[in-house]
């Protein structure tokens, strides 16, 4: 490159392939706030100033405001002087600018918004003792180091907000005392930052996302406040943090997201209050975490996914609750878990996937809420856990995946709500389950997977709502069941495959609602089966594969509907099958292969539609199968192979369509009775497979022709009556 230099009282550099121009102009001001005066066309021109002599805020408002290519400034020279009017940085209001103060806005024009780009450098005058408002915020060029003037003992709020150029080390004077709210709030100066003494005040925000500075952090022994977000995102700080004993109170996200300190945390002796997210994701950090005995309040989220913690964790005697997710995912933390007497609350994910913590739980006295996920994940524990006589409410997922937790699970009668997944897959408990005599409500999953839970299961008569699958999966449960007599719900799997449990099934008169599944593969089930008159319908597959049950299938009154598979595959029974009289459908395989059933059965005239496979495989009923008239369709297979029925068949005068199969195999049939003028539409092959050919069909009169120009019906014998 050839450079070709032009030198006056101006300077222009000319390169050969651009043209760059540094102006540069010295002025020495007598009169404040005239530097105006000192400029004729040149304004537009000017890189570098220097001044000295006496300004205030009216001049570098004009140096902010009126010299569009200033690069540099020089003001090691100047003393700047008070003023009030509204012609300085805050132009249209009349403001009181101090001595000695970069002013409010100085080169961050509060009009428009944007801070003076072209600022590359500025060189502060040395007896500076304040750095006013806004003072540098978003000046985003000035680039290197920072120097402040030793005399300065106040840093307002936002002074060098965003100023992402500033890329080197940062040296807060010892005199200073106040260091504003976002002070350094996104800046990216390096090195350590260490904060003097002397500083007493540090605002909210003050060096938030400062993500450069990768030294130590050392914070003065004369602040007694750790404001909000302070170090919010410094992810680059590194090293131990000691938090003076000076400090009482540690604002809310105040190290949230330091991500590379280590070593371990020291926190005050006199310190009362740690904010929400305090120390969130700082993952880094190490050792115990001991909290003292000073501090009243843990903030929720305070301590979350602090991971690196490996010892033990000491809570305090001083805390009455531990909030939400204080603890969340502290999976490093180790041994025994001791909760205060004084604590009455334990918060949502309080110590979730704190897998690390072990031995034996109990909950004080004076705990009443044990919230949603509180102990979720915590795989580690591996003794009893021990619930107070004053707990309320356990929330959902409260011990969720708590594996290790052996012996008796005893729900204390103050107890009113077990919620949602409160003890799923709780695999090691090995003891009895008992309990609350005051519950109301067991959630969904309550129990599920509970695989080691022994003995017979009650259900006290405060209980009105047994949630879906809240004992799914207990097979260890051995004894009997009692369902309590004020139950009204009893919702989707809610025993399913409980095959320990024996003697009878009483499905209380209280429950108007049996869920699909809510028995299923209960195959220990050994005595008779009882279902509560209120009950309207019955849930698919609510007693499938229930083969030990006995005696008769009386459904009552009440149900309008009984669901698909609900007793497929239960032989057990013995009895006979009485269903009743406000019956509307039979499902899909409702009483499919209950081949034990005996006796006669009655169709009641309320039923319109009996689904495929209904009574498929019911051997042993006997007697004659009667459609009444209120029958409509009769669906495939459903009555397929139930070989006993040895009277006549009558089919009532509504049905329309009869499914394929739907007789197939009723070998011991002598007579058909069809009492519809025209002949119900035969939708499948082989209805009356295996019906002897030779058997009477009766149809009405002046239907006959008509049976016997139809498919299948015409195999018969017909006969008008």
């Amino acid at each position: 490159m050839i450079v070709v230099s032009l030198t006056s009282c101006n300077k222009t550099t000319v390169s050969s392939t651009t043209t760059t121009t540094e102006y540069s102009k010295k002025i020495n001001l007598i009169t404040p706030g005239t530097i105006g005066t000192q400029f004729t066309n040149e304004k537009d021109s000017v890189t570098n100033l220097t001044v000295t002599g006496i300004i205030d805020a009216r001049d570098i408002q004009f140096m902010r405001d009126s010299l569009p290519m200033l690069a540099v400034i020089d003001l090691s020279g100047a003393s700047i002087q008070s003023y009030t009017g509204n012609q300085g940085t805050l132009q249209g209001s009349i403001v009181t600018y101090p001595a000695n103060e970069m002013p409010t806005s100085a080169f961050y024009n509060p009009t428009t918004q944007v801070g003076k780009t072209t600022l590359l450098t500025l060189i502060l005058p040395t007896n500076l003792t304040s750095i006013g408002k806004m003072a540098f915020e978003d000046c985003t060029a000035m680039t290197g180091n920072f120097v402040l003037p030793t005399g300065i003992t106040n840093i307002s709020d936002q002074a060098f907000e965003n100023c992402i150029g500033l890329s080197g080390a940062l040296t807060i004077p010892t005199g200073v005392t106040f260091i504003g709210d976002e002070a350094f709030e996104h800046s990216a100066f390096t090195g350590d930052l260490t904060i003097p003494n002397s500083v007493t005040h540090i605002g909210n925000y003050a060096f938030q996302n400062c993500f450069n500075f990768n030294g130590t952090l050392t914070l003065p022994n004369t602040i007694t406040s750790i404001g909000d977000n302070i170090f919010y995102g410094c992810s680059s700080l590194k090293g131990a943090l000691t938090i003076p004993n000076s400090v009482t109170t540690i604002g809310a996200s105040a190290f949230a997201n330091c991500t590379n300190l280590t070593g371990a945390l020291t926190l005050s002796n006199t310190l009362t209050s740690i904010g929400e997210a305090a120390f969130i994701n700082c993952g880094q950090l190490s050792g115990n975490l001991d909290i003292p005995n000073t501090v009243t309040t843990i903030g929720a989220s305070a301590f979350q996914g602090c991971v690196g913690f490996k010892g033990k964790l000491t809570i305090p005697n001083t805390i009455n609750t531990i909030n939400n997710q204080v603890f969340t995912g502290d999976k490093a933390l180790t041994g025994s878990l001791n909760i205060p007497a004084t604590v009455t609350k334990i918060g949502k994910q309080a110590f979730q996937r704190c897998s690390g913590l072990s031995g034996n739980i109990s909950i004080p006295s004076s705990v009443t809420l044990i919230d949603d996920y509180a102990f979720e994940g915590c795989t580690g524990f591996s003794g009893t856990l021990t619930l107070p006589s004053s707990l309320q409410t356990l929330g959902n997922y409260s011990f969720n995946g708590c594996m290790g937790f052996t012996g008796n699970i005893i729900i204390p009668n103050s107890v009113i709500t077990i919620g949602n997944y409160a003890f799923n897959g709780c695999t090691g408990f090995n003891g009895r389950l008992t309990l609350s005599s005051a519950v109301m409500t067991i959630g969904n999953y309550a129990f599920n997977g509970c695989t080691n839970l022994t003995g017979g299961l009650v259900i006290p008569n405060s209980t009105n709502t047994i949630g879906n699958n809240a004992f799914s999966g207990c097979t260890s449960l051995t004894g009997s069941l009692t369902i309590g007599n004020n139950v009204t719900t009893i919702n989707q799997s809610a025993f399913y495959n409980c095959t320990g449990l024996t003697g009878n099934i009483v499905i209380p008169n209280s429950v108007t609602t049996l869920g699909p599944e809510a028995f299923d593969q209960c195959t220990g089930f050994n005595g008779s089966l009882t279902i509560g008159n209120a009950i309207t319908r019955l849930g698919s597959s609510a007693f499938y594969g229930c083969t030990g049950l006995t005696g008769n299938i009386t459904i009552p009154n009440s149900v309008i509907y009984i669901g698909n598979y609900i007793f497929e595959n239960c032989t057990g029974f013995n009895g006979n099958v009485s269903l009743g009289s406000a019956v509307d459908t039979i499902g899909i395989y409702a009483f499919g292969s209950c081949t034990g059933l005996k006796g006669s059965l009655t169709i009641p005239e309320s039923v319109t539609l009996i689904e495929d496979y209904a009574f498929y495989g019911c051997s042993g009923l006997t007697g004659d199968l009667t459609f009444p008239n209120s029958v409509k369709s009769i669906g495939d297979y459903s009555f397929q192979n139930c070989s006993g029925f040895n009277g006549n068949l009558t089919i009532g005068n509504s049905v329309v369509a009869i499914g394929s199969y739907a007789f197939a195999g009723c070998s011991k049939i002598q007579t058909i009775y069809s009492l519809r003028t025209k002949p119900p539409v035969l939708t499948g092959v082989d209805v009356f497979t295996d019906i002897p050919t030779t058997d009477k069909l009766y149809v009405p009169i002046g239907s006959g022709n008509v049976y016997k120009g139809t498919a299948q019906w015409g195999s018969f014998a017909v006969v008008e009556q």
